[in-house]
């Protein structure tokens, strides 16, 4: 089966403060990839509060691109875990967030460094207060645990990855268009009922977490506390809502949980590069594969394809265009 790899943070993000650019000789399946697969048209930020490569990844699950609109929660937790019951899903991720005279900023969750051994404890907190109101929680790695229960019907919740060390208020989970317009309904009334629930829970997971003997050990040890959730991906999955992927589908997070550490980025690129990237291009055979890259804002979609007459005529362009970039994967995106 053809593989689809999907690559968020490829870039280095330019509020990071930190030079982090590996050189072209660093990453040569890269650049070998640039030069010799095809390129679809780069996708930009869309109002559906998910970021380019989140949307590109849900299609690639199944999801029905003509379901994801501004007004229908696009279920990222629910595609991700492969649920089928129609029950609604969505990530809780584990934060710290930085509050000023000006604002509240949330940080990547990567600044934690947080061991299943802290997350833990923090997890079974919090999965207590969930099961009082009827919610599952369960834990899928220490910084990503999966919320399952009717109360996250009919929300939309912002990408962490649209709101990371950005002003909060702005991403706050909230109800979609269609619930402030025309005649109240039993749904709309139900979808209010849920966003109170939500945003009653984060504030009652920062009042939890503050004075946890987890963070009271972090803080005796200056490491950032966790001093709140984010929750994002919130949906159902219902057929025939999506259908089953005809690629294998593969989310790599090896350079997004170094979205704090440019040398540590600048590690996890070129072990991509000659642990993933590599394997893909010696298969001859992979016509259909594909590899997409993404960062906060744009994606784009590098295809192995049968070369035809247009593309052979479009490739010299492609190397031309990277050829005044020298420097990868600064020129990705």
């Amino acid at each position: 089966m053809p593989q689809h790899l999907f690559i968020p943070l490829a870039t280095w993000p330019s509020h990071a403060g930190q030079a982090a650019t590996p050189l072209d000789q660093a990453l040569p399946h890269l650049a070998q990839l640039l030069g010799t697969w095809f390129a679809d048209t780069p996708l930009a930020v869309a109002a559906d509060w998910v970021t380019p490569i989140e949307r590109c990844y849900a299609g690639a699950l199944g999801w029905h691109a003509s379901r994801a609109t501004t007004s229908d929660p696009l279920p990222l937790a629910a595609l991700q875990d492969q649920a089928t019951d129609a029950v609604p899903c969505a990530w809780v991720r584990p934060v710290h967030l930085i509050s000023s005279m000006n604002d509240v900023r949330v940080c990547d969750p990567s600044v934690l460094r947080l061991s299943a051994a802290e997350a833990q404890p923090l997890f079974q907190a919090l999965a207590e207060l969930c099961k009082e109101d009827g919610l599952q929680l369960d834990m899928r790695a220490p910084t990503r645990w999966l919320l399952r229960g009717e109360a996250l019907r009919h929300i939309r919740t912002p990408s962490l990855a649209l709101a990371a060390n950005q002003h909060i208020a702005d991403y706050q989970p909230f109800l979609p268009d269609s619930v402030h317009t025309g005649t109240p309904t039993p749904e709309s009334g139900e979808a209010k009922g849920n966003l109170q629930w939500l945003l009653r829970l984060q504030n009652e997971a920062q009042m939890l977490f503050y004075t946890h003997p987890v963070n009271d050990a972090r803080h005796a040890q200056r490491r950032p506390e966790v001093s709140g959730i984010w929750v994002e991906g919130a949906g159902a999955v219902a057929t025939p809502a999506a259908t089953a992927p005809t690629k294998q589908v593969i989310w790599c997070d090896a350079l997004s949980a170094h979205a704090d550490d440019a040398h540590a980025w600048q590690a996890a690129w070129r072990a991509l590069d000659s642990d993933s990237l590599a394997p893909l291009l010696a298969n001859p055979a992979g016509t259909g594969d594909a590899v997409t890259f993404g960062n906060a804002t744009h994606a784009i979609t590098w295809r192995r394809r049968a070369p035809t007459w247009w593309r052979r005529a479009k490739q010299p362009w492609q190397r031309l265009k990277l050829g005044r970039h020298p420097a990868l994967p600064s020129s990705l995106l």
